[in-house]
């Protein structure tokens, strides 16, 4: 484990602190859906917006090519939910 006084690359940190927050979410997306508060459409369409809304930002923004990768993960996340059973079964 790395302690905090281990020198550690800022972008590798940065890098690390993004998928650990992406994997977090999508276990948290996949957990409502198993447990039935949310549906997979409801969270395919959430995405869906969340995608749409980083898409208008990398085309309004200086870091274009940082918000169209990140709203590339989210249309595969996106397609991956589209998978999941309507009633969550097999998620838990």
């Amino acid at each position: 484990m790395i302690e905090a006084s281990d020198p550690v690359d800022p972008v590798a940190k940065h890098l690390a602190e993004g998928e650990a927050a992406l994997v977090l979410v999508e276990s948290l997306l996949l957990t409502l859906i198993a447990k039935g508060v949310l549906t997979v459409d409801e969270v395919v369409q959430t995405v869906e917006s969340v995608t749409a809304v980083k898409r208008q930002i990398a085309a309004d923004s200086k870091e274009r090519a940082l918000s169209a990768l990140a709203a590339g993960l989210l249309s595969r996340i996106s397609r991956s939910l589209e998978a999941v059973p309507q009633d969550g079964s097999d998620l838990l």
